[in-house]
């Protein structure tokens, strides 16, 4: 992105048209709500349930899922025992929301009985319809295949599908942001601003609402990616201090109106086998690859030097090591705190401004 121009124009984003085939080949029956280039949205739909989680970092029971399960539990302040409920915006396939919940409630004291609501919600343009078929109306975990947009405009506008409440005060972005051009982030965290002013008679007193985003860092030099691989993740991945700027200042978290935005980056060291990572990249298992042919890739790969990332290097498939570093931005809103005009939806707050998301 040069000095001085917008992600959502260096992004060229767009919605991905209703003929887009999903994953598997399946036809998309709507519009997706995530503003993103064709390039990147034809990339999640090509990929499968199995494609996604056989990658490593999407991997079942893993160290690294349950480190990232227990920090979001840790950022997020998740509690279902004590009345907590989430959301989980962009939950692809749903395996990481339902690991979050298994591990929170072997935390936890009881829930009190609260009927057959659902106390997770999962919502995704890119859900497959067997994935949304196969909600169980018993399960504390529901699917919803449904954009950011479109379920936080519908929240506050009193247009939720029936048997929907807006009352889910914890709410998960993992991995989705980078993929909001200017306006549709803006438009996200304002209606999530909105929603979460709709909540608060919903509550108990001592929660408050809270969001999180789990993103990487603009720099990708500690992930072993050939050159162009590192420039296309920094077109389109911006810096976390763009994205607590916007929040705070121009989508309705300001302290005097009972906000707060913090920024936190934890590390994980990676380990895996190297011909497991050339896998990964020839299946472009991140989206910074999906511009890039199988030619591509496999001529980057092969020409690649592993040497400073290698444990190993005199073995016949040596392991590559790396550090992992995920930000968390905590976008926090205690009701208790906000003025009482507030609850009519953010009076108080001057129109968003055009963000500049330059680097």
């Amino acid at each position: 992105v040069k000095p001085g121009g917008t992600l959502g124009h260096a992004r060229r984003c767009a919605f991905a048209p209703t003929s887009r085939l999903g994953r598997g080949g399946r036809l998309r029956g709507q519009a997706t709500a995530l503003a993103m280039s064709d390039t990147v949205a034809l990339h999640y739909a090509s990929h499968t349930k199995g494609s996604y989680e056989d990658a490593w970092f999407y991997a079942d029971g893993t160290p690294y899922q349950h480190f990232l399960a227990d920090s979001v539990r840790s950022v997020l302040g998740l509690d279902f025992g004590k009345g907590d409920r989430l959301l989980d915006v962009g939950c692809g396939t749903g395996n990481f929301t339902r690991f979050l919940l298994e591990q929170c409630r072997e935390q936890e004291q009881p829930r009190e009985d609260r009927g057959t609501d659902p106390i997770v919600l999962g919502i995704d343009p890119f859900l497959e319809f067997g994935e949304v078929a196969d909600n169980d109306t018993k399960s504390p975990v529901r699917l919803l295949r449904q954009g950011a947009e479109e379920y936080f405009t519908q929240a506050a506008e009193g247009k939720m599908q029936q048997g929907e409440d807006p009352a889910y005060n914890k709410v998960l972005f993992k991995e989705v942001v980078h993929h909001f051009d200017d306006k549709a982030f803006e438009g996200v965290f304002t209606g999530l601003r909105r929603y979460f002013s709709l909540c608060r008679d919903k509550l108990p007193q001592s929660r408050d609402c809270r969001a999180v985003i789990v993103t990487r860092m603009h720099d990708p030099s500690h992930y072993p990616f050939f050159p162009a691989a590192r420039e296309e993740w920094r077109k389109h991945q911006c810096p976390a201090e763009r994205f607590v700027e916007s929040i705070r200042d121009r989508c309705g978290f300001e302290q005097r109106l009972g906000g707060r935005v913090e920024v936190e980056v934890r590390p994980f060291q990676v380990k895996m086998p190297l011909s497991q990572w050339r896998r990964m990249v020839g299946q472009r298992f991140w989206s910074n690859l999906a511009p890039f042919s199988d030619e591509d890739l496999q001529r980057e790969l092969d020409g690649m030097d592993f040497g400073d990332f290698l444990e190993d290097a005199g073995q016949s498939d040596p392991t590559l090591c790396f550090s992992e570093k995920l930000v968390f931005i905590t976008a926090t809103f205690d009701p208790r705190l906000a003025p009482a005009s507030d609850a009519a939806g953010l009076e108080a707050t001057a129109p968003a401004a055009k963000i500049d998301y330059g680097n």
